[in-house]
């Protein structure tokens, strides 16, 4: 049940296929004199950054970008233990302009060994550089 004590059924992810299908169909009805298909990015909040990693993890070299804000990568388990699984997640990750936002005490929404693993893919020092706003 939710907070109101309606019964709703509790959703663990996206289905990242689906959701990519459904966002190229809004596109195309749109068509290409509102849609410039070589700019075509994924941004989301919390759980929806869960699906713009997924996402990106599946159609990244099909996108100008990808920001994912408060919502860490959810790497498909089955995925990454495939034979290729890494690489394949790693092609479609390594030239795609990321941008991930999250803020410094929330150590729930995001995990340094995800970006580890994508500075390591991409050949980038493990030491992140950190933006400090105030």
């Amino acid at each position: 049940k939710d907070r109101f004590g309606n019964q709703s059924q509790h959703v663990e992810a996206f289905d990242e296929e689906l959701t990519w299908e459904c966002f190229l169909c809004a596109c195309c009805a749109l068509g290409p004199e509102f849609v410039d298909f070589s700019r075509l990015s994924v941004t989301g909040f919390s759980m929806g950054a869960q699906a713009v990693w997924a996402i990106a993890s599946l159609k990244g070299s099909l996108l100008a970008a990808a920001a994912p804000m408060a919502g860490r990568a959810r790497w498909d388990a089955d995925v990454m233990r495939e034979p290729e699984g890494e690489q394949r997640v790693a092609a479609q990750l390594g030239e795609l302009p990321i941008r991930s936002y999250h803020i410094g005490t929330d150590d729930t929404t995001w995990r340094w060994t995800d970006l580890y693993w994508l500075a390591q893919v991409r050949g980038f020092p493990l030491e992140p550089a950190v933006s400090v706003v105030e």
